[in-house]
C-alpha cells in the first residue's frame, strides 16, 4: 500500500495544522508582532476598541428594544450583535 503525498488531512482555512506547524506559525506571528513599529500598533489597538465599542452600541440598542421579550432571548440577540463586531477585531490584526 503506497503513502498518500503531503500531510495527513488537507489543510483548509486557518487552523487546519498539525500542532507542530500551528505552534511553528504562532512564534513567527508573534515575532512579527512583537516587530511592529509603534505607530501600526496604536492604529490596531484604537481600531480593536471601536470594533468593540461598536458591537456594545448595538448589542445595547437590540436589548433596549426588547422589553417584551424573555430574558433569555433578549441576551441571545444582544450577544448576537454584540459577537460580529468583537470577532472583527481578528480580521483587523490577523494580516501583517
Amino acid at each position: 500500500m503506497q503513502e498518500p503525498e503531503g500531510p495527513a488531512f488537507p489543510v483548509r482555512g486557518l487552523d487546519a495544522l498539525p500542532p507542530a506547524e500551528m505552534a511553528r506559525k504562532a512564534e513567527d506571528v508573534g515575532v512579527a508582532k512583537a516587530g511592529m513599529d509603534v505607530p501600526k500598533i496604536f492604529v490596531l489597538a484604537v481600531l480593536a476598541g471601536a470594533f468593540i465599542a461598536m458591537g456594545a452600541v448595538f448589542a445595547t440598542t437590540t436589548m433596549a428594544g426588547g422589553e417584551a421579550l424573555p430574558y433569555g432571548v433578549k441576551r441571545l440577540l444582544g450577544g448576537t450583535t454584540f459577537t460580529p463586531w468583537a470577532f472583527s477585531n481578528l480580521r483587523v490584526g490577523w494580516k501583517q
